[in-house]
């Protein structure tokens, strides 16, 4: 499926492992889980905390210039290259070629076995 590949390379071999995070206010050390793919979920963040009351560590990626997207078989987007694509299809194309009626009822309907461009 050309559309589900990156544009970058993706580095040798797995990063599956184990982050660990030592909390210098409060000299705790945390071991977060990492991804074969080098990543890990922001809310495993969420156990470094500096007590009972505490809601954990939170994010901020102000732009999402460090958020890495979901991996999805369904769409894909480049910013980058200035891609969007639904379904391997282009997004302008879809765009261009249906009404918003019809655009809509593909977003929640897709059967995967007709084509309708």
């Amino acid at each position: 499926m050309p559309w589900c590949t990156s544009s970058t390379v993706a580095p040798q071999g797995s990063l599956k492992g184990r982050l660990t995070i030592v909390d210098e206010l409060t000299g705790k050390r945390y071991q977060v889980p990492v991804s074969e793919d080098g990543t890990f979920k922001s809310v495993d963040l969420k156990k470094i905390t500096t007590g009972k009351d505490d809601k954990g560590l939170k994010l901020y990626d102000p732009g999402y210039l460090n958020t890495a997207p979901v991996r999805s078989s369904i769409s894909y987007i480049n910013g980058y290259e200035g891609i969007m694509r639904y379904h391997g299809y282009p997004i302008e194309d879809l765009a261009e070629s249906s009404t918003s009626i019809e655009s809509h009822g593909s977003l929640r309907f897709w059967d995967h076995t007709t084509c309708w461009l």
